[in-house]
């Protein structure tokens, strides 16, 4: 009987283990109505995959995922309207490895992307224009990889 026991506690184990292991793909706006609600939903290591089209919202993440929009000339996350505020954060350690590709990030008054808190995402093949600054990176080192940033009024990349 104990050996029994063992094994279905094994099993047990073994099975809530495998689960956390599983990353899921998450879509906006297929399963989700909006970028921060998938977010939201996600867990460490899932990919949300954003479909063309423009998605006026500021997004927050602080967790280990993959942001993957439709492309440059496709997808466009804008802050327009909300005061205040940047486009794309990403907040502190669990971000640490997070990716953002395929985005044109536009109009926040603050930064079109804000790494803060150590965070260190990795921010790739997108367009960063119209913002106040580009990129700002608060005791944060992202990778910044193949990115066009232009016509930003205050500055490019600005690390602090």
């Amino acid at each position: 009987m104990k050996r029994i026991f063992e094994f279905v506690v094994l099993g047990i184990v073994w099975g809530l283990m495998a689960g956390k292991a599983q990353s899921a793909d998450l879509y906006v706006p297929g399963s989700y109505p909006t970028i921060q609600s998938a977010i939201n939903a996600a867990i460490d290591g899932d990919r949300i995959f954003v479909a063309a089209g423009t998605y006026n919202e500021a997004i927050y993440i602080n967790k280990k995922i993959d942001l993957i929009g439709a492309g440059v000339s496709q997808t466009t996350i804008t802050a327009i309207g909300i005061a205040n505020t940047n486009t794309v954060t990403f907040d502190g350690n669990p971000a640490d490895n997070s990716a953002i590709t395929g985005f044109t990030i536009t109009k926040a008054n603050r930064s079109g992307v804000y790494c803060k808190n150590n965070a260190d995402p990795i921010i790739q093949n997108n367009i960063i224009t119209g913002n106040y600054r580009g990129i700002y990176c608060s005791s944060s080192s992202p990778k910044i990889i193949s990115n066009l940033i232009y016509g930003n009024s205050g500055s490019g990349i600005y690390c602090s």
